[in-house]
């Protein structure tokens, strides 16, 4: 069975600020609709697990592209967005917090 998950949801995914997963699950979004995504997409995740997702997220508006113009950063929200939700699913383990700088990993 192909388990869900839907970037809306991330505050049930970490510990983070439920403004902070909102904004990460926008940025996650408006990447996924800037690349022509249709709404559910299958996420394959390969290597030492092994695991196929269904990916979904809401509509994205034109006051969310606006306020997204910076894709460099939008892209960087967006893959932690992600990558915070595949772990959870994978491991069960939760962000808990956002690292300092330059110590070798981001949250």
């Amino acid at each position: 069975m192909v388990e869900s998950i839907y970037v809306d949801s991330l505050q049930d995914a970490c510990q983070l600020s439920p403004v902070r997963c909102a904004d990460f699950a926008e940025a996650a979004a408006v990447c996924l609709d800037h690349h022509g995504h249709p709404q559910e997409v299958l996420l394959a995740v390969e290597g030492d697990w092994e695991e196929k997702f269904t990916l979904s997220w809401p509509d994205v508006n034109q006051q969310m592209r606006d306020s997204r113009k910076d894709m460099e950063y939008t892209v960087e929200s967006g893959a932690y967005c992600l990558a915070m939700m595949v772990i959870e699913k994978l491991t069960g383990l939760q962000v808990v917090k956002q690292s300092q700088k330059r110590t070798g990993f981001d949250y």
